[in-house]
């Protein structure tokens, strides 16, 4: 499964909650970052509140990235920007990754 990315919000001219959401991301990542991996933004999906992230480096094969999203990630945001249901891993190409086939299932 894709998401169209012609179809997200990247920037804070099509919606300012993208600049929150960078700025909550950019706060997450600190913390990844120690750990050898990295989170960037890819987009917003206002329609299904859902925001999608590219992993990279020590969090791609990670057996804690379910955690990381679901725990981490995903509760921060939804905790700190009102307007965040879910949060979805997605590749260079927005296909969208199940988080799970990054670990050891």
């Amino acid at each position: 499964m894709w998401v169209d990315k012609t179809t997200l919000l990247i920037d804070s001219k099509d919606d300012p909650i993208v600049d929150k959401i960078k700025d909550t991301l950019e706060k997450v990542a600190v913390f990844i970052r120690k750990d050898g991996g990295d989170i960037s933004f890819k987009g917003y999906d206002k329609n299904t509140k859902t925001v999608f992230v590219q992993l990279s480096g020590a969090c791609e094969g990670c057996m804690l990235i379910d955690s990381t999203i679901s725990g981490g990630v995903e509760a921060i945001l939804q905790q700190e920007v009102d307007g965040v249901n879910q949060v979805k891993v997605v590749d260079s190409d927005y296909n969208i990754i199940e988080t799970h086939t990054y670990g050891w299932y």
